[in-house]
């Protein structure tokens, strides 16, 4: 072989080889770039991470501190609770008040039929419901139909308080009120501290 020949292809050779060399230093640049901003991208993706959950835990954290301190004021609670109840009695009264007053010729006995479908299905806060009474404190209106048309006058809560007496007393002194008493809860019926709330309504006799 000639030694040009020989010249060219060494030529060759070695550029062949500086090519791979430089191929193989790329391709090692590039995945050590890949590694580098994958790991970076992790990092920031897990930084994302902690910020999102620092942010939920503080939410967390706020709702229930606001929630513990509204538990801790009574007063407030039992204003509130107060509130609520004014707001279903007034509404209520507002129904039969104005079915009262679009069925003017109705006897106390059709009235009271009438506004039943007022009363009885109207509940508040779970389960609590309304009743009608007179003003002799018996009851017009529950939905027990052991208690209609019964005299409460002597009925007491676990305390010992004439719950509906004082009801009645109210509506003959004031026109509307409110009391407290003590009424058994159900899951585990102990008393608690509960509020009633009476609208005196006038009826045919």
């Amino acid at each position: 072989m000639r030694l040009k020949t020989r010249m060219t292809l060494m030529q060759v050779a070695t550029v062949v080889a500086a090519i791979v060399a430089l191929c193989w230093v790329f391709v090692q640049q590039i995945s050590r770039y890949g590694e580098t901003e994958m790991e970076k991208f992790r990092t920031e993706m897990l930084e994302d991470e902690k910020q999102q959950l620092k942010d939920f835990v503080q939410m967390a954290v706020g709702t229930i501190d606001s929630y513990y301190k509204r538990s801790q004021d009574v007063e407030a609670l039992k204003q509130a609770k107060r509130d609520e109840l004014k707001r279903v009695v007034d509404a209520v009264y507002g129904q039969l008040d104005a079915f009262h007053r679009e069925h003017p010729g109705l006897s106390r006995f059709e009235l009271i039929e009438g506004m039943k479908s007022i009363v009885l299905p109207a509940r508040y806060d779970g389960d609590n419901y309304l009743w009608v009474q007179d003003l002799d404190s018996v009851m017009l209106i529950h939905p027990s139909s052991k208690l209609t048309g019964k005299d409460m006058s002597q009925f007491k809560d676990p305390k010992g308080n004439y719950m509906i007496r004082d009801m009645t007393e109210i509506a003959k002194r004031d026109g509307e009120g409110m009391s407290s008493y003590w009424w058994p809860k159900r899951e585990n019926r102990r008393p608690s501290s509960k509020f009633h709330m009476c609208v005196c309504c006038r009826m045919p006799d």
